[in-house]
């Protein structure tokens, strides 16, 4: 979902997150940006094959727990 012009992006990945996708809806409904909404009825996601918590992708820790589990 788009609302103007801008390059701030939000996603939401988490399906099990319903107060998440509400608050960006609600924020693109007074601002600028473009929302990346992807319907899941699950906290993971399979990424490449693999079943990853999106959370835990943004530090080596995370990562390195991700593929772990």
């Amino acid at each position: 979902m788009k609302n103007g012009e801008s390059n701030r992006r939000l996603i939401w990945i988490h399906g099990d997150e319903k107060t998440a996708e509400l608050l960006i809806r609600k924020h693109l409904k007074k601002n600028n940006g473009t929302a990346y909404l992807i319907h899941n009825t699950e906290r993971e996601v399979v990424i490449n094959g693999f079943l990853l918590d999106p959370n835990r992708i943004f530090t080596n820790d995370g990562i390195k727990r991700n593929i772990i589990k």
